[in-house]
């Protein structure tokens, strides 16, 4: 009798043990935001399917859709389209006591799909995992995107016969590319901060601008993280536009009889880079703040502030004002023919992004 109890203590711890080993992290999914450029229908459902793909990796217990819009509904809480941030993601996890929230974004930029995904520790507020990807292609493909997606960041491999092939497969409608220079493969750095602070700039097609900023309040820090980074952007829009002036009045010297000194080009430069800069500026628009919640510094709570503006539009502002210059004459030191001075416009500018790819 006595090595029958022992046995069914033995076999009790290992059924504990089992058990224990089999226990995932609880997790829930948030409506994924639009960042611009996709429809909301969409967006849900690309939101229901990175829910279910997550299921499918087995690594976490994913909470239902219906049961976490029903939890919701009985505490009177509205969740809302645009909450992504940290700080709604937290509020959300404990309301519907999961151990952690997915957060993510979709949105098109140009001809290109942007889509971001975060893992958020409910109890710490720390981002523990993220993922970006660009995709370039039919919108159908967003769906194979979100499933290569729910397993990347699941730490498990895509089925090989769905996602991986139609990812790689150069003769798919499928095209993706990684966004090396913009948002690293793992988007954060061993101690868990995110690569783009360390990326004021030009990268890829974006050009990124981070700003820090201190403030007594969320709304102070935040607001004078984001002045600060616009004001990276802004630097870099100035030494831009600089040197495609250099290199339009150059191609125009080259077709004309005189030569155009440095005077003249600096002077054109100051006459254009203070309209061009302000359309520039409308266009950049704030990606991310971090950390989530803030670091408290004393009694002042620090940010950083990610700025985005797309490399194209820089080309596309200074394109429009030089044209419309030369259509009216107001390019003194332009001798040339409209017809010629339109060509080392293009010129100038192909050489330009010719130089930054390299």
């Amino acid at each position: 009798m006595k090595n029958y109890y022992v046995l069914i203590m033995f076999c009790g711890a290992l059924w504990t043990s089992a058990f224990a080993q089999e226990k995932k992290s609880t997790i829930a999914v948030l409506n994924f935001v639009n960042s611009g450029g996709v429809d909301q229908n969409e967006i849900s459902i690309l939101t229901d399917r990175f829910n279910n793909y997550l299921v499918n990796t087995d690594v976490y217990t994913v909470l239902e859709r219906e049961k976490m819009d029903a939890i919701l509904k009985a505490q009177d809480f509205t969740m809302t389209d645009n909450c992504n941030s940290a700080e709604c993601a937290i509020q959300i996890g404990q309301l519907l006591g999961v151990e952690l929230m997915v957060a993510g974004k979709v949105g098109q930029f140009g001809q290109v799909y942007t889509i971001d995904i975060r893992i958020i520790d409910v109890t710490t507020g720390k981002i523990i995992r993220t993922k970006s990807e660009n995709y370039e292609g039919k919108k159908e493909g967003l769906l194979d995107m979100i499933e290569a997606l729910a397993y990347t960041v699941s730490g498990k491999t895509a089925p090989a016969n769905t996602t991986t092939k139609t990812l790689t497969d150069k003769n798919s409608s499928v095209s993706t590319r990684k966004t090396t220079n913009y948002v690293d493969e793992e988007s954060t750095l061993t101690d868990g901060i995110p690569s783009w602070i360390s990326k004021t700039g030009l990268y890829d097609r974006v050009i990124i601008g981070v700003g820090i900023g201190e403030g007594t309040s969320v709304q102070i820090g935040k607001s004078r993280a984001q002045i600060a980074g616009r004001k990276k952007i802004e630097e870099t829009i100035q030494k831009m536009i600089k040197d495609l002036t250099s290199n339009f009045m150059e191609e125009v010297s080259a077709i004309g009889e005189e030569k155009i000194t440095d005077v003249t080009t600096q002077q054109y430069f100051q006459e254009i880079i203070k309209g061009i800069t302000k359309a520039l500026l409308k266009q950049a628009s704030v990606m991310d703040y971090w950390p989530p919640n803030g670091e408290m510094t004393g009694n002042r709570i620090k940010f950083y502030a990610k700025i985005v503006l797309k490399k194209e539009s820089l080309a596309d502002e200074f394109k429009k004002k030089v044209q419309s210059d030369i259509a009216e004459k107001r390019i003194k030191a332009v001798k040339a023919n409209a017809e010629d001075a339109l060509k080392a416009l293009d010129k100038a500018i192909g050489q330009w992004e010719q130089s930054l790819d390299n």
